[in-house]
């Protein structure tokens, strides 16, 4: 699972889009996760097991927003399957799963 905090405008009708960097100038981004609360480190996100599934949790902390700009939070995934061939497995990249618009 990837999270990413974006930012985007328009320039001549086309859409631009950038991660936002957080207070630390590190990309605001979440693709490390930890299931240890007591040992997660900036930048890496908490997976929790549940019941009935898993709950994603990540922060950001970010400074400055600037005018004119949209903000998303955009969810991305990847899976691991096995290769063609049966040479292990591979991931298949982040696919899109939701992009999430942010009232800033």
């Amino acid at each position: 699972m990837i999270v990413e905090l974006i930012q985007s405008w328009e320039i001549n009708g086309i859409e631009q889009e950038t991660l936002v960097t957080d207070k630390d100038e590190r990309p605001a981004e979440c693709e490390t996760w930890s299931t240890d609360s007591a040992q997660t480190p900036p930048g890496v996100g908490l997976l929790v097991p549940l019941a009935d599934g898993q709950s994603w949790t990540c922060a950001f902390t970010i400074t400055r927003f600037d005018t004119g700009r949209k903000y998303s939070i955009v969810i991305r995934e990847t899976r691991e399957m096995a290769r063609a061939g049966g040479e292990g497995l591979g991931n298949t990249g982040p696919n899109f799963i939701a992009r999430i618009p942010l009232p800033v």
